[in-house]
């Protein structure tokens, strides 16, 4: 399977997106806007609060700096599958992350924070994909994949 991202060719209504083509294991493409998590406030705020994630959509989180990567579901609503991609390109892990039961009416944040499951990367990476859950399975996303990025240089650039 291949996975690549690239900038050109954003239909009307998607510009600022990025391009992402995921072949399946039959050799069928599939293509994704994903929008960019480029800064510490958008990346913490991620597909929270979503009550649906578009069957092309999600978003595409993308660090300065490489470092092993930990995300939680954080007031998210609807399932959400994960992909962490290392420097060379390749798919590292990959989650089916499930919706936690919401932060109750007298707990803190830190314990709200504290009791999330955690889903790690494992391994050092400056990229993280979600799409709407149940993606990774239904297109055969594993671990070795790779995936291309045309205008990464140009993400990582913009990223804070």
């Amino acid at each position: 399977m291949t996975l690549s991202a690239c900038t050109p060719a954003v239909p009307p209504g998607k510009e600022g997106l990025v391009r992402v083509t995921v072949t399946d294991n039959e050799g069928e493409d599939h293509v994704f806007f994903l929008e960019p998590a480029l800064d510490d406030e958008t990346r913490v705020l991620g597909l929270s609060h979503r009550t649906e994630i578009d069957p092309d959509g999600g978003m595409i989180f993308v660090f300065p700096r490489s470092a092993e990567r930990s995300f939680v579901m954080r007031h998210c609503l609807i399932p959400i599958d994960i992909v962490y991609v290392d420097r060379t390109g390749r798919v590292v892990a990959e989650h089916a992350m499930l919706p936690e039961e919401p932060q109750g009416e007298d707990e803190s944040d830190f314990d709200y924070e504290n009791r999330l499951k955690r889903y790690s990367s494992r391994f050092s990476v400056p990229l993280v994909l979600e799409f709407d859950g149940g993606t990774n399975e239904r297109l055969g996303i594993d671990e070795g994949d790779v995936i291309q990025i045309d205008d990464l240089d140009g993400l990582r650039a913009r990223a804070d």
